[in-house]
């Protein structure tokens, strides 16, 4: 199983040091883990300033697999290109369209609605419950690793997204946490019915 992971989500999880919880998640080595060539000089200007979460970045890019523009099927990525997704998550569902077992880990809510509007064939069916968002990655790492054992670390990196900010914080309990994530999973489950995995229980 392939796994590749847009930027957004990269970002995400090095602010909140948990690449080591996303592998145990998602039970593939590293190298199972495939970025786009870009990541890594992109995330060097935005966290140029926080030299320890560009550390932890740093570290986990040296040991995925890295892909290129040209690793794609033309025909497919210009399909996906026409609904308007970036580049960048344009070639990572191209990837992922051809890769038997592979799946999509996004943080790009505006990608997928964009995904979402092509016209039903093969591509659109070959990404059909294979893309993961953001929220539901979150719902599933509680899953497997605890709320206690995550919430101070998703407390700590909360700037960098919206719903953190909201699901966790001080007081905040994991009932609190698990409404604001299914909430913002929820609209997007929505409006993309077809495209997302199937969702993460917590028990």
């Amino acid at each position: 199983m392939i796994v590749l992971s847009d930027n957004d989500i990269l970002f995400k999880l090095a602010q909140c040091d948990l690449f080591d919880e996303f592998l145990a998640y998602v039970q593939v080595p590293a190298k199972s883990i495939a970025i786009l060539h870009t990541c890594i000089f992109k995330m060097r200007r935005t966290l140029r300033s926080q030299p320890e979460v560009l550390a932890r970045l740093e570290q986990f890019c040296q040991v995925v697999t890295i892909i290129a523009d040209d690793e794609v099927d033309i025909d497919i990525l210009e399909t996906i290109m026409e609904t308007g997704a970036d580049a960048g998550e344009a070639i990572l569902a191209a990837k992922v369209a051809t890769t038997p077992g592979a799946y999509l880990v996004t943080g790009d809510k505006r990608a997928v609605r964009a995904l979402n509007t092509m016209t039903n064939g093969p591509t659109k069916s070959a990404l059909a419950g294979r893309i993961l968002c953001f929220e539901e990655l979150v719902i599933g790492l509680m899953h497997n690793s605890g709320f206690a054992a995550l919430s101070a670390k998703l407390n700590a990196g909360s700037a960098c997204d919206g719903v953190l900010r909201v699901a966790f914080g001080p007081g905040r309990t994991e009932e609190h946490a698990l409404s604001c994530l299914y909430s913002y999973a929820d609209e997007l489950r929505t409006s993309c019915p077809n495209l997302l995995t199937p969702r993460p229980e917590v028990t």
